[in-house]
């Protein structure tokens, strides 16, 4: 049996992560490939539910190092639950996020620093200038463009 591979497709909001995952599982598919397409946080039922408490309600109800907690717990579930048997029956596994952006949103911008949220991967980051992947966002009002 083939081994399965793991690609996570990592960048800022807007940035057309979703899109270019759609593309990568659609050309792996027509090369015969068993693909699973999946997300973070979510992915799996468990890691889903999670990812509800961690997109609705206010933004400042937990601390960092909470939703941080939060983040690997949905991962948990969502690698034994999803990934690793995908990958154990030979499947590519494209996920849109992984755990690069719990590094940028929650080491980085959080202040929680590299070390509690280190997690080995290997990204395709998806690269867009700010006001370009913020049109796509509600927070595209907060950014302005000047002529060159």
């Amino acid at each position: 049996m083939a081994c399965g591979r793991f690609i996570s497709i990592e960048g800022g909001e807007g940035a057309g992560k979703s899109t270019q995952a759609e593309r990568l599982c659609a050309a792996l598919r027509n090369r015969g490939l068993d693909v699973v397409a999946t997300r973070e946080p979510g992915g799996s039922p468990g890691a889903e539910d999670i990812r509800r408490l961690l997109v609705s309600g206010a933004t400042d109800r937990w601390d960092a190092t909470t939703e941080v907690l939060l983040h690997f717990a949905a991962r948990r579930d969502h690698l034994v639950k999803t990934v690793l048997p995908a990958l154990a029956r030979g499947a590519w596994v494209v996920s849109d996020r992984f755990a690069d952006s719990t590094t940028a949103y929650q080491g980085y911008a959080h202040g929680l620093g590299v070390e509690p949220v280190a997690f080995p991967s290997m990204p395709f980051p998806i690269a867009s200038s700010t006001p370009a992947g913020a049109s796509k966002t509600s927070i595209s009002s907060s950014f302005t463009t000047s002529p060159s």
